[in-house]
C-alpha cells in the first residue's frame, strides 16, 4: 500500500517538545525528528513537504540561519515554519519567506502549529483539515456558536454569500471544496474553518 501521508522534517532539541508536537501531528502527517543541525542537513531532502525547526538548539540559535541559508541557495523550495520560545525581533516570515513563526510560549502554541502546518500544505490537504475538525467534534456545530468578528466583512462578496448560505461547521467546509467557488475565496473560507478549530481547542481547554 502506497503511504500518502506528507512528510515533515522537525528540528527539536526539547524531547519534552518533541513529544508533544509529534503527538499533535502524527495522526495526519508522517513526522521525522532530528534533535541537532547535523541530524537536520542529513535529512534535509526531498522527500519531506514542510520544514519544522525549533530556533534554538542547545543554547545557539541557529535553527533558522539552516533554513535561510538553504533557501538563499535555491535548495528548499517546500514552507519552512519556525519555532522559538525567544522572540526573534522580526518578522521572519516577511524578511524570509517562512510560511509561519510559531511563539511558543503563547497560550494554545501546539494547536496553533497545527492549523499553521495545515496551511501551509493548504493545496493538497483538505482531507486533513476534515480531520482536524472532525476530531476535534466541530462538523455539526452551528457557525453562530463561533466568533468571526469582522473577518468575513473583508474578504470580499464571494466569501460572505457561501458564509450566508452555511449554517454549520460542516456546511462551509463542504462550501470550501466547491469547485464553482473561486480559489481565493475558497482559502478564506479554509481561514475561517481554522479559527473554528482554534476556538474549539480553546474552549475545551479553558483558555476562553
Amino acid at each position: 500500500m502506497i503511504n500518502s501521508r506528507r512528510k515533515i522534517l522537525m528540528l527539536e532539541d526539547s524531547e519534552l517538545d518533541a513529544t508533544h508536537i509529534e503527538h499533535a501531528l502524527e495522526k495526519y502527517y508522517d513526522v521525522t525528528v532530528v534533535g541537532s543541525v547535523e541530524n537536520a542537513r542529513r535529512k534535509m531532502s526531498s522527500e519531506y513537504e514542510c520544514f519544522l525547526f525549533d530556533y534554538d538548539i542547545n543554547g545557539q540559535r541557529v535553527g533558522d540561519q539552516l533554513l535561510i541559508e538553504s533557501m538563499k541557495r535555491g535548495t528548499i523550495k517546500i514552507p519552512c515554519i519556525l519555532m522559538s520560545q525567544y522572540d526573534p525581533g522580526r518578522d521572519v516570515r516577511k524578511e524570509h519567506g517562512f510560511a509561519g513563526f510559531i511563539d511558543k510560549t503563547s497560550s494554545g502554541w501546539i494547536d496553533r502549529l497545527l492549523t499553521t502546518v495545515q496551511a501551509a500544505l493548504d493545496n493538497s490537504s483538505d482531507d486533513v483539515l476534515e480531520k482536524i475538525l472532525t476530531s476535534a467534534g466541530c462538523i455539526d456545530d452551528p457557525l453562530n456558536d463561533y466568533d468571526f468578528g469582522n473577518d468575513i466583512f473583508f474578504t470580499g462578496l464571494e466569501v460572505q454569500s457561501a458564509f450566508l448560505r452555511a449554517t454549520t461547521v460542516g456546511d462551509l467546509l463542504r462550501l470550501s471544496k466547491d469547485p464553482e467557488i473561486s480559489p481565493g475565496p475558497r482559502a478564506h473560507l479554509r481561514d475561517l474553518l481554522r479559527a473554528v478549530y482554534r476556538q474549539k481547542q480553546d474552549r475545551r481547554l479553558g483558555r476562553s
